[in-house]
């Protein structure tokens, strides 16, 4: 079973853990959500933006886009989603979004009318902005 278990979504992850408890079937939850047109997005690693997107569309309504800049993402990524490699594609994906939620430092590459939600990471600038660093329901409130 792969998935995090965060805020809303949280059921979903144990209903999930259960039965491959019981069954012994590999399962990823949060690839069954539905993928919008990049209105919501989310930037970071897929097991646990795909979750937080989950989370996102569960607690909202909206549909959640997930841009993975890691180069292992596959199986983990549902359609819709996609991989992203350099700034410049991530620009380009952005284009059309309302709303992001990343690391601080993609605020460069965010369209200047898009609002973005920081969620520092450890690996990318956690270390400088620590104190600043929100709990993941936070940013579901």
């Amino acid at each position: 079973m792969v998935g995090t278990p965060i805020g809303p979504f949280a059921g979903d992850v144990l209903a999930a853990l259960e039965k491959a408890a019981r069954t012994g079937e590999d399962s990823v939850p949060y690839l069954s959500r539905t993928v919008g047109d990049g209105g919501v997005t989310v930037i970071g690693e897929p097991v646990t933006m795909g979750s937080l997107a989950a989370a996102v569309t569960k607690r909202t309504g909206l549909s959640v886009r997930v841009l993975c800049p890691l180069e292992q993402w596959e199986g983990l990524l549902a359609p819709g989603d996609s991989p992203v490699s350099g700034e410049e594609a991530v620009a380009r994906e952005l284009t059309g979004a309302q709303a992001v939620i990343a690391d601080p430092l993609y605020r460069p590459v965010c369209p200047e009318r898009t609002r973005l939600y920081e969620l520092p990471h450890q690996a990318f600038s956690g270390r400088c902005f620590r104190k600043q660093m929100p709990n993941l329901l936070e940013l579901l409130r």
